[in-house]
């Protein structure tokens, strides 16, 4: 009886959704019976595993046998995933995964007749249609069907495999031609309880096809009433007459992610995210220009290009506790707030660094209010303040500034033009600033706008202080 490493340390089990079975276990027994065979971490078969053998959080173990077995795989509830009976290790493939569909690589041939094990191949006259060896993108085989001009042929899934009329199927598929323009067929055939075929759907049909290894990332909806389905995979259909060769390889079948499980430093469970950093961060990290996407009673309430220093942003409505560290954006405006103090000991007028960066849209009339705490240590120095608009610079309006000594509001007020600057005299302590007024922008680009402050007069040794938990807001009208 030959060795074999039944479950290998780089092979991943995974469960109908295409996600690793985490915390799942494997059960290995005498055939036709409940009684556990030895099995070994090691191919020298000097470390048995304990019964049954559990996978690991991303779904591996490597386990080595040598006899016949029947093989059952439970997740950690104890449901059955996979069964496997009477196994012969001299028998064995690379137990590949294609989630709903078997052998989905191509690299099981048992009879080596060039149909992989559990497809169905139909072909088409003059066809030469069969497992290629010399090329692949998964394992060491591809299918590959060629035509002369009449066509290839079609390859099917045997078996049935069970699906509902609720959930949309994900089919995930490498492709390439020879030539472009031969026609492929990536095809779901449904069926209902009774294995009746209801209808079929092509997830992809094309006459423009890659002349390098593309995955087609598929997304298909299933009718009423279904039940099961098959997979069928169709090269050089012979609808169009055109001489070329068409492959197929890592052929899989899943219903849309659902996770569930412990991974590193977060557990999905249910409808919760849990981080169990030490630090507490949930990090959602997309690539490139990818986005992360909120999705409740199907719309889309979080949006981004990407996360960046810019942080998180929102087209909705965003409910947080804390709420002082949110800066919120919407199609209506924006509202920032203060995260640290900032000090300033000079007359340069510069960008507050947490109150700038106010994206207006053009032709737009928008409310302007703000509440703004300065502090300082003495009663010499005064504030010079004001808002600096870039992009589109055709704007009008203006906004009225009160200020108050400590406590009420006694001081002046004053209407200023968008572009002017306030000089205002503070106090020993804190000076509390209302502002409220309008902005109406023109034709062309978008505006942006920026709050400056510094010093009237410069007093390096009586700093000058916009304090955090100021704010200022932005709100279309």
């Amino acid at each position: 009886m030959a060795l074999n490493n039944i479950i290998s340390k780089r092979q991943q089990i995974l469960n109908a959704q295409g996600e690793p079975l985490s915390g799942g276990s494997v059960y290995l027994y005498e055939p036709g019976t409940t009684t556990f065979i030895t099995s070994y971490q090691d191919s020298g078969l000097t470390t048995p595993h304990t019964n049954p053998v559990k996978l690991s959080g991303s779904g591996r173990a490597n386990i080595w046998v040598s006899r016949d077995c029947d093989l059952r795989i439970r997740d950690r509830n104890g449901n059955l995933v996979l069964e496997e009976l009477n196994v012969n290790p001299d028998a064995l493939g690379v137990g590949e995964s294609g989630g709903l569909v078997p052998n989905g690589s191509f690299e099981e041939d048992a009879d080596a007749n060039g149909v992989p094990d559990g497809w169905t191949l139909v072909n088409e006259t003059g066809s030469n249609n069969g497992i290629d060896t010399s090329e692949s993108t998964d394992g060491k085989q591809s299918f590959r069907f060629t035509s002369t001009g009449q066509g290839g042929g079609s390859l099917t899934v045997t078996d049935f495999f069970p699906v509902n009329d609720a959930d949309n199927l994900r089919v995930n598929v490498d492709l390439r031609s020879s030539v472009s323009n031969v026609r492929n067929i990536i095809r779901v055939e449904w069926y209902d309880s009774s294995n009746v075929i209801i209808s079929s759907s092509d997830a992809y049909d094309s006459t423009s096809n890659p002349t390098s290894y593309t995955t087609q990332q598929l997304i298909i909806a299933p009718p009423s009433g279904a039940r099961f389905a098959k997979l069928k995979l169709i090269g050089c259909d012979p609808s169009v007459t055109v001489a070329g060769s068409t492959w197929f390889d890592r052929v899989s079948v899943f219903y849309p992610a659902v996770v569930s499980g412990v991974f590193d430093n977060i557990t999905i469970q249910n409808n919760e995210i849990i981080t169990t950093n030490t630090n507490g961060d949930l990090n959602l990290r997309p690539n490139g220009t990818g986005r992360v996407v909120g999705d409740h009673g199907g719309t889309q309430v979080v949006r981004t290009a990407a996360i960046a220093s810019g942080g998180l942003e929102v087209n909705n409505t965003l409910t947080a506790d804390g709420w002082e560290r949110v800066l919120t954006k919407t199609d209506k405006g924006e509202m920032k707030r203060k995260l640290t103090t900032t000090s300033r000991g000079n007359n340069t007028r510069a960008d507050d660094p947490d109150l700038s960066g106010f994206v207006l849209k053009a032709n737009t009339v928008y409310a302007i209010e703000a509440y703004l705490e300065f502090e300082t240590t003495s009663a010499t120095p005064d504030l010079q303040m004001g808002f600096e608009m870039t992009g589109n610079t055709n704007q009008d309006g203006g906004y009225l500034a009160q200020w108050g000594f400590n406590t009420g509001v006694t001081g002046n007020s004053q209407v200023f033009a968008p572009g002017a600057t306030a000089v205002i005299s503070l106090v020993n302590g804190i000076t509390s600033i209302s502002i409220h007024g309008y902005m109406l922008t023109g034709a062309g680009a978008d505006t942006t706008v920026d709050f400056q402050w510094a010093q009237n007069t410069t007093d390096a040794a009586n700093p000058v202080s916009l304090v955090n938990g100021s704010w200022m807001k932005f709100t279309r009208t």
